[in-house]
């Protein structure tokens, strides 16, 4: 299982990364929108998780990445602050799979991750 991780902060990043291997996922880091793009490119991820204040992203960029990652069945979770409050519910109903509020802790997003691969039926319980 490929997860994408798209995430400005180093810390967080280094521990979802270093906890998610652990667990059997091949873990790729995106840290800007183009970078994101091109991890893509090389190889569509199981699983893609997106801070919706990632540099480059705007909230319509964020619903243009939904709609093209709906359209390829690739699951979407959502990182974001409480500022982002309408936008999430949009997102939601676009297609995004979860919407995570930050600060988080990464051994809950990587509870959802498990949970929205479950779902999914991508993996094992």
């Amino acid at each position: 299982m490929r997860i994408l991780i798209c995430e400005g902060g180093e810390m967080l990043i280094s521990a979802l990364k270093f906890r998610l291997e652990k667990r059997g996922f091949e873990v790729v880091l995106a840290t800007s929108e183009e970078e994101a793009g091109l991890r893509i490119i090389e190889k569509i991820p199981d699983l893609i998780v997106l801070d919706v204040d990632l540099p480059g992203f705007s909230d319509g960029e964020v619903v243009a990445f939904i709609k093209e990652r709906k359209a390829q069945e690739v699951p979407l979770i959502l990182l974001g602050g409480l500022e982002h409050g309408e936008f999430v519910l949009e997102a939601l109903t676009m297609g995004a799979s979860d919407f995570i509020i930050k600060p988080l802790k990464p051994v809950e997003l990587i509870l959802r991750i498990q949970k929205v691969l479950q779902e999914r039926k991508l993996v094992n319980p």
